[in-house]
C-alpha cells in the first residue's frame, strides 16, 4: 500500500510523489533486502517502476531545474541500494535518465504548443481588429467624398448668392460670407483628416464612387469571369438615395459576390434588390456547393464584419446564414429615407464572425 501511494498522486501532484517515494526507498533502503533471492537490492521491480514515473512526471510538470534536481537525488539513491551489482546500477541510471529526458522533451513540446496557439490567437484578435480598422479608414474616405461634394457645393452657393440674387442687404450679405467661411473651414478639416487615413504614400482615387446604377456592371463582370449570378430589381425609390447607402449597398454585394466565387465556386447567385418605402433591401444568396470546401466555416476570414460595418454606417443592418437548401444568403436592409429602425427580424442575423461558405 506504501508504495501503490506514489503512483495515485503522480498525476496531480508529481512532486509530491516524488518525494514519498524517495522517503519510502530510504526506509526500504534500512530495512534490508526483501529476500534472499539472487537480486541483492533493496526494492522490488514494481516499486522501481513507480519510482522512474514520479520522476517522468516531475519532469513533465516542472521546469528543467527542478527535473535535474530531482534526477540527481534519484540516481544518488538509487545508487546506495544496488549493492555491488554494477550492471544494475548502470540499468538504473540510464532508465531514470531517459526517463528525466524523455519527461522535458514532453514538457518544451506542450509549452512549445501552448506558446503557439497563445500566439495563433493573438495573431488572429490583431487581424481581425486590423481589418475592422482598415475597413473603418476606407468608409471614412467614402464618406468624405460624399461630404465634401455637398460642403463644396454650399460654399459655391455661398460666395455666388451676392451676385446671383439682386438687393441683398449688407445683413445678407455678410450671413452669406460667414455660411461660405464656415463651410470652407468644415471642409479643410475634413481635407486633413482625410489626409491621415489615407497616409503619405498612398494615391488619391479620383473615380467617382459607384452605387446602386453600378450593380449591373458589378455583376455582368462577375458573369464574364464565369460566374452564374443574376441580378433582380423590385420597385424604385420614392426618393434619391444619398451616396453613401449607394456605396453600401455596392460593397456588400461585392463582397458578397467574392465570397461565394471564393468559398463556393461553380454554384449558382442571384442578387435581389428591392426598394421599400424607406428603405433598399438586399439579398444575395448562392445554392448549394457541389463539393464543399473542408474548413470553410472556419474564423479565417474578415469578410462579414466589414460588410456590418457598411451597413451600420448609415443606420442598416445585415444578416448572414445558411439557407434550408445547403447554400448561403447575406441579407442587408439599407434605410435611405427618415422613418421608423429597419426590422432586425427580417434577416437571418448571427453573432458570430466567420467566413462563411459563400
Amino acid at each position: 500500500m506504501a508504495m501503490a501511494l506514489p503512483a495515485g498522486l503522480v498525476d496531480r501532484y508529481p512532486l509530491v510523489g516524488w518525494r514519498i517515494a524517495t522517503v519510502l526507498g530510504v526506509v526500504l533502503l534500512t530495512l534490508g533486502a526483501p529476500s534472499d533471492g539472487e537480486y541483492d537490492g533493496a526494492w522490488p521491480v514494481i516499486f522501481q517502476w513507480i519510482w522512474l514515473a514520479t520522476v517522468f512526471f516531475v519532469a513533465v510538470r516542472y521546469d528543467r531545474w527542478t527535473t535535474v534536481c530531482v534526477w540527481a537525488i534519484t540516481i544518488a539513491a538509487m545508487l546506495t541500494g544496488m549493492g555491488d551489482d554494477a550492471g544494475t546500477a548502470v540499468t538504473m541510471i540510464v532508465a531514470v535518465t531517459a526517463t528525466a529526458v524523455i519527461g522535458d522533451l514532453v514538457r518544451a513540446r506542450r509549452t512549445t504548443s501552448r506558446d503557439l496557439e497563445r500566439q495563433t490567437e493573438l495573431s488572429e484578435l490583431e487581424k481581425a481588429r486590423r481589418t475592422v480598422l482598415e475597413e473603418r479608414s476606407r468608409i471614412a474616405r467614402d464618406l468624405h467624398d460624399v461630404v465634401a461634394h455637398h460642403m463644396s457645393m454650399v460654399v459655391v452657393q455661398a460666395e455666388t448668392a451676392p451676385y446671383r440674387i439682386e438687393g441683398l442687404s449688407d445683413d445678407a450679405r455678410a450671413e452669406f460670407a460667414s455660411i461660405s467661411g464656415s463651410a470652407r473651414q468644415a471642409l479643410d478639416e475634413i481635407r486633413g483628416l482625410l489626409g491621415v487615413l489615407r497616409g503619405a504614400d498612398e494615391t488619391v482615387a479620383l473615380a467617382p464612387q459607384p452605387g446602386l446604377a453600378q450593380l449591373g456592371d458589378l455583376v455582368d463582370g462577375a458573369r464574364r469571369s464565369g460566374v452564374a449570378v443574376e441580378l433582380t430589381t423590385a420597385g424604385v425609390p420614392v426618393t434619391e438615395v444619398s451616396g453613401a447607402v449607394g456605396l453600401s449597398a455596392y460593397r456588400i454585394v461585392q463582397e458578397s459576390l467574392a465570397n461565394a466565387v471564393r468559398h463556393a465556386s461553380g454554384t449558382e447567385v442571384t442578387v435581389d434588390v428591392s426598394y421599400t418605402a424607406q428603405a433598399v433591401e438586399l439579398r444575395v444568396r448562392n445554392t448549394a456547393p457541389a463539393t464543399p470546401k473542408s474548413g470553410a466555416t472556419r474564423a479565417n476570414g474578415h469578410g462579414l464584419p466589414g460588410m456590418r460595418e457598411r451597413a451600420a454606417v448609415v443606420g442598416g443592418t445585415l444578416g448572414a446564414g445558411p439557407t434550408a437548401t445547403g447554400g448561403f444568403a447575406v441579407t442587408a436592409v439599407l434605410p435611405y429615407r427618415a422613418g421608423p429602425p429597419p426590422d432586425p427580424d427580417g434577416a437571418e442575423h448571427h453573432t458570430d464572425t466567420e467566413e462563411p461558405d459563400a
